[in-house]
């Protein structure tokens, strides 16, 4: 996020322009900062359906954009929630421009249209054209969502970057008629934005939120609103709709108690508690992972958790293998990362052995307390795997690719 933020915030102090405009400055406020930028990202990535001031988004040559990405990529060594630039696609090259050309996009990224005036003589006489852009082409009226009017004098070469959303029309067209010397497009680049990102308009709809700080123990990224709830004194928890829950701390006193998932328990003994028995201390469970639940889902039981609720992405889900066997899809992984069990409790992957007895459950035997193994790391489950034992998983599911895009 931040590298395509400060690219974004870059745009502005490489164009010369004769123009009074204040270029990027997309909110009409008249300044630059993050807002603009922000604006921009959201735009791009179809979170906001369109910019206050559109007009004010120009762009760069083509060198002198790349010059930045290559050098943010020599020293930015932390990949911003797995999302890059792709490589430059030349969509046409000295095109001719009579009338119109357009193009559609199959990804989020910026369109650049080098353009110049006929010959490119050096004069004062203006010269432009119109870039329209939409979810629907019009070739005839040219009526679209967005439409901007370009034109410049002095500079016999000049260029404009725009924004375009996946699956969005761009028409270029040729308005020569409205000035007094014809325009020519040189070259259109369009530079695509690969992998995903993290931002929400805040509605509780996720199909236009795209994941930037994703990570394998937090997958729809961090972090949303924060939740701290206590079960004994509030009841259940239901998580809200477009929305998944992340416990990332659960603390219990009941000793027969623990925490459930819809109905499978997932967490059984004494959490974020050590007490003193007379002989000794008891042992503890404590949340290495978070325990991720799904829209609609119930939780319940003892105690008191904290965590929060954000967009939801992925696909959590708390399974008991006592009577289900889990397969992986041909384009999807599962990711495991909490297992709960007891004395007969295991799990296998392809009939191979990955954990056996307790875990997530401590309780008194008569004579002492039972230890329990809780999971430091995900357990990953591979195209076409077997997931079967007995006990009960939490975890999700993700497209092949979610993590390397």
């Amino acid at each position: 996020m931040k590298k395509l933020l400060l690219l974004l915030l870059l745009f502005p102090f490489f164009v010369y322009s004769q123009d009074t405009t204040l270029i990027g400055d997309v909110d009409c406020n008249g300044e630059l900062n993050s807002e603009d930028a922000s604006l921009i990202l959201q735009y791009v990535t179809s979170v906001i359906d369109s910019l206050p001031c559109s007009e004010n988004m120009s762009g760069l040559t083509p060198d002198q954009l790349q010059e930045i990405v290559e050098m943010m990529d020599a020293q930015l060594i932390i990949n911003y929630g797995g999302m890059s630039f792709g490589d430059w696609v030349l969509k046409y090259d000295n095109p001719g421009f009579d009338d119109f050309l357009y193009g559609q996009e199959e990804s989020d990224g910026f369109l650049l249209v080098q353009y110049s005036r006929e010959n490119q003589i050096n004069s004062s006489a203006a010269f432009g054209f119109k870039i329209h852009t939409g979810s629907d082409i019009d070739t005839v009226n040219f009526i679209m969502d967005v439409s901007i009017n370009v034109h410049t004098s002095w500079n016999p070469v000049n260029s404009k970057t725009i924004p375009i959303k996946k699956g969005d029309y761009w028409v270029l067209e040729n308005t020569d008629d409205l000035f007094p010397t014809e325009v020519g497009i040189d070259k259109v680049y369009f530079l695509p934005i690969n992998g995903e990102s993290s931002v929400s308009d805040g509605s509780s709809d996720s199909s236009n939120s795209i994941v930037f700080n994703k990570s394998i123990t937090l997958p729809d990224g961090c972090c949303g609103d924060p939740v701290t709830w206590s079960l004994d004194n509030f009841g259940n928890y239901t998580v809200p709709n477009g929305k998944n829950l992340y416990i990332t701390q659960y603390y219990n006193t009941n000793q027969t108690g623990g925490l459930f998932v819809e109905e499978n328990q997932i967490v059984k003994g004494y959490s974020n508690y050590v007490f003193y028995t007379g002989v000794g201390f008891s042992p503890s469970n404590t949340t290495q992972m978070p325990i991720i639940v799904g829209e609609g889902n119930i939780v319940s039981g003892d105690g008191s958790f904290n965590g929060f609720i954000i967009d939801a992405i992925v696909v959590p889900f708390t399974i008991d293998l006592y009577d289900t066997v889990l397969n992986t899809a041909e384009n999807e992984n599962i990711f495991i990362l909490q297992f709960y069990g007891d004395d007969s409790a295991e799990l296998l992957i392809n009939d191979i052995p990955i954990f056996e007895n307790y875990s997530n459950n401590i309780f008194y035997t008569g004579v002492g307390f039972t230890p329990a193994m809780t999971l430091s790391s995900p357990i990953m489950v591979g195209v076409n795997q077997l997931i079967e034992g007995v006990g009960t998983i939490n975890g999700y599911i993700t497209p092949l690719n979610y993590f390397s895009e």
